[in-house]
């Protein structure tokens, strides 16, 4: 009936025969469904499984509006910037400003991006605009002005509606997705469905209790893999493995030496870049595979002395 699970918060068993040892039966019986626009209208909704008493199920609980959680902006590279009127220059004046070094690359990048966007980061915000600009000039008298007002507004919207596309599409992570018009809200819907799988409401500790507020499930996380690193400990390779293991190994002839020494050149580096997944997980720049091959003759200088910086420290 192309109908959307909601997914859930809390327990993951809706419910049990009450029998114990291995005479136990738990399944996920009861399911909160949708709609596909009537996710994309609630796309904020959860669902929590809450604590069963007198039933042998537990109760569903829809909420549409359950309490926000503020997380950080972080910075992020968009695809759909490359379809919008000036990036080229932000671009090259970002390069330029850096003074060929990555780090001030970067920031200066930033800076220009945000400048650059102006009241308008999302081509959502774009399209309500030229919208409301229509209506006005529909309203108007249809004069040869008008009319070619009128031109301007829809070759226009058709470019942001592209850029809304590509804008969803990166949000969706499908890579076999073919472009077109009429995918916006297949994208749409995707997005919709991955941020609500990847959204964390609630947790359970190690004690077992369950916790829904912000800071103290973020303190789980942090507790959680600081309890990992403390009990992996990492020992010298000297004391691993002893000099009978490296007997029969040969070394690498002198020869090779200066070969797997040497800088990566330009050709190499870019080679290598170019074998990124362009829409793959960016880095905690925020810089993704696609900006660094399609902008390369802008960035390229600053990232040849950052990867020269490198092998020179090492």
């Amino acid at each position: 009936m192309g109908l959307l699970d909601l997914g859930y918060h809390g327990l993951a068993f809706t419910w049990s025969n009450r029998q114990g040892g291995e005479e136990n039966i738990s399944q996920r019986l009861d399911r909160a469904m949708s709609t596909i626009s009537w996710a994309m209208t609630y796309n904020e909704s959860a669902v929590f499984h809450l604590p069963r008493f007198s039933s042998d199920h537990m109760p569903i609980l829809i909420r549409t509006k359950p309490k926000p959680i503020r997380a950080r902006h972080v910075f992020r590279c968009e695809n759909w910037w490359n379809l919008k009127e000036g990036f080229d220059e932000v671009c090259q004046k970002a390069a330029l400003n850096g003074q060929a070094d990555w780090s001030s690359v970067k920031s200066c990048f930033k800076q220009g991006v945000k400048k650059w966007l102006g009241e308008s980061p999302i081509p959502d915000m774009m399209l309500r605009k030229v919208e409301d600009e229509m209506r006005m000039v529909n309203g108007e008298r249809q004069d040869h002005e008008i009319i070619r007002k009128e031109t301007d507004l829809r070759k226009e919207h058709q470019h942001i509606l592209m850029m809304q596309e590509w804008f969803w599409h990166q949000r969706a992570r499908l890579n076999w997705a073919i472009f077109g018009d009429n995918n916006t809200r297949f994208f749409h819907a995707t997005a919709v469905a991955r941020k609500r799988r990847n959204t964390i409401r609630a947790l359970r500790g190690a004690d077992g209790n369950w916790v829904s507020n912000e800071q103290e499930i973020l303190a789980l996380f942090v507790n959680y893999f600081k309890d990992i690193y403390k009990k992996a400990g990492v020992k010298p390779i000297a004391e691993v493995y002893t000099n009978e293991v490296f007997q029969d190994v040969k070394g690498i002839p002198s020869s090779a030496h200066v070969l797997l020494e040497a800088e990566p050149t330009v050709h190499e580096t870019f080679k290598a870049l170019m074998t990124l997944g362009a829409d793959k997980a960016v880095g905690p720049d925020g810089f993704s595979g696609r900006l660094i091959q399609e902008k390369w003759p802008s960035f390229g200088p600053a990232i040849m002395k950052e990867v020269g910086r490198f092998f020179k420290q090492v």
